[in-house]
């Protein structure tokens, strides 16, 4: 027991406080070393990737951490009944999931890469997909972007009052996703997967 508490003692004590923070929300030992390394697996544009940083860092600024700063009531932009935590706004909230749900539908021959079972989609969703490297920048590609435009849409909800319907989002969601993918080398990625992404169905 004692050679146990040692040994977990000793990994943490190497590791950041926001590490020990997604370990303890996940219940895992994470490969950090890999998960930091996804940022820059993907066509994603800057913005996308710096935003994957900050939120491995915990460093957004949602209505719950400003809430906790007395400047927010917490609640969350979208929905407007949850608590707009991070993992409440990227997975939980009934836009991120049905976003989430229709880019699984219409890319499932992509998405198959990663396990079926929803732990496992969370988990690349959260932290970048990294077990193939044939298809891992374009997962990461989609996963980045989607979650830097649901933090774009988030703010335009807030600051401009401009609300939209899921179809009208997943379009964009999608144009923008071809675009990058479209301008960047792809030679050592799946062609056959390069093709699914650039003839996906716009409509969902």
């Amino acid at each position: 027991k004692l050679r146990q508490i040692i040994s977990m003692w000793r990994r943490k004590k190497n590791k950041l406080n926001v590490e020990i923070k997604w370990e303890n929300l996940f219940a895992c030992d994470m490969p950090w070393k890999i998960v930091w390394s996804q940022i820059g697996c993907s066509f994603s544009s800057n913005k996308a990737k710096q935003f994957q940083y900050k939120f491995l860092h915990n460093t957004i600024f949602t209505e719950h951490k400003l809430n906790l700063m007395k400047l927010s009531n917490g609640i969350c932009t979208i929905c407007k009944t949850h608590r707009e935590t991070l993992t409440h706004l990227v997975w939980e909230c009934f836009f991120a999931k049905n976003i989430w749900n229709i880019l699984k539908e219409n890319l499932n021959e992509l998405f198959r890469y990663i396990c079926i079972d929803d732990k496992d989609f969370k988990f690349a969703v959260f932290f970048g997909y990294h077990k193939d490297r044939r298809v891992n920048k374009l997962i990461n590609t989609v996963i980045f972007e989607t979650k830097w435009e649901i933090w774009k849409y988030r703010n335009n909800c807030k600051y401009s009052n401009n609300y939209q319907s899921i179809k009208t989002f997943y379009k964009r969601l999608i144009r923008i996703i071809k675009d990058q993918i479209k301008w960047l080398n792809t030679k050592n990625e799946s062609q056959e997967m390069v093709q699914v992404i650039m003839t996906v169905s716009d409509n969902c």
